[in-house]
Protein backbone atom coordinates (compact mmCIF):
# COMPACT_ATOMS: atom_id res chain seq x y z
CA UNK A 1 0.00 0.00 0.00
CA UNK A 2 1.45 3.32 -1.08
CA UNK A 3 0.69 6.82 0.15
CA UNK A 4 -0.03 8.01 -3.39
CA UNK A 5 -2.68 5.28 -3.76
CA UNK A 6 -4.37 6.48 -0.57
CA UNK A 7 -4.15 10.08 -1.80
CA UNK A 8 -5.80 9.06 -5.08
CA UNK A 9 -8.56 7.25 -3.20
CA UNK A 10 -9.23 10.20 -0.87
CA UNK A 11 -9.36 12.61 -3.81
CA UNK A 12 -11.86 10.33 -5.58
CA UNK A 13 -14.08 10.24 -2.51
CA UNK A 14 -13.81 14.01 -1.99
CA UNK A 15 -14.44 14.93 -5.62
CA UNK A 16 -16.60 12.04 -6.86
CA UNK A 17 -14.52 11.65 -10.00
CA UNK A 18 -11.28 9.96 -10.99
CA UNK A 19 -10.68 12.65 -13.59
CA UNK A 20 -11.01 15.48 -11.06
CA UNK A 21 -8.92 13.48 -8.58
CA UNK A 22 -6.20 13.24 -11.22
CA UNK A 23 -6.29 17.01 -11.65
CA UNK A 24 -6.01 17.58 -7.91
CA UNK A 25 -3.05 15.21 -7.64
CA UNK A 26 -1.39 16.45 -10.87
CA UNK A 27 -1.34 12.99 -12.48
CA UNK A 28 -3.15 11.34 -15.38
CA UNK A 29 -6.51 9.66 -14.80
CA UNK A 30 -5.16 6.18 -15.51
CA UNK A 31 -2.68 6.63 -12.65
CA UNK A 32 -5.54 7.35 -10.24
CA UNK A 33 -7.49 4.36 -11.51
CA UNK A 34 -4.49 2.06 -11.16
CA UNK A 35 -3.74 3.38 -7.68
CA UNK A 36 -7.29 2.78 -6.48
CA UNK A 37 -7.19 -0.72 -8.00
CA UNK A 38 -3.93 -1.48 -6.16
CA UNK A 39 -5.47 -0.27 -2.92
CA UNK A 40 -8.56 -2.41 -3.50
CA UNK A 41 -6.37 -5.48 -4.09
CA UNK A 42 -4.37 -4.76 -0.95
CA UNK A 43 -7.55 -4.39 1.12
CA UNK A 44 -9.27 -7.32 -0.56
CA UNK A 45 -12.49 -5.38 -1.10
CA UNK A 46 -14.01 -2.95 -3.61
CA UNK A 47 -13.69 0.60 -2.27
CA UNK A 48 -15.36 2.60 -5.04
CA UNK A 49 -18.41 2.05 -7.19
CA UNK A 50 -17.52 3.20 -10.67
CA UNK A 51 -20.48 4.77 -12.42
CA UNK A 52 -20.98 6.59 -15.66
CA UNK A 53 -21.10 9.99 -13.96
CA UNK A 54 -18.22 9.39 -11.54
CA UNK A 55 -17.42 7.30 -8.49
CA UNK A 56 -18.80 6.90 -5.01
CA UNK A 57 -17.45 4.97 -2.05
CA UNK A 58 -18.80 1.57 -1.10
CA UNK A 59 -19.53 0.85 2.54
CA UNK A 60 -15.93 -0.36 2.95
CA UNK A 61 -14.71 2.73 1.10
CA UNK A 62 -16.62 5.01 3.44
CA UNK A 63 -15.08 3.24 6.43
CA UNK A 64 -11.57 3.70 5.01
CA UNK A 65 -12.20 7.32 4.05
CA UNK A 66 -12.92 8.38 7.64
CA UNK A 67 -9.50 7.09 8.70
Amino acid sequence: MELRDLEAFVACVDLGSMTRAAGRNHVVQSSVSQGVSRLERACGVRLLERQRGGVRPTEAGEALAVH
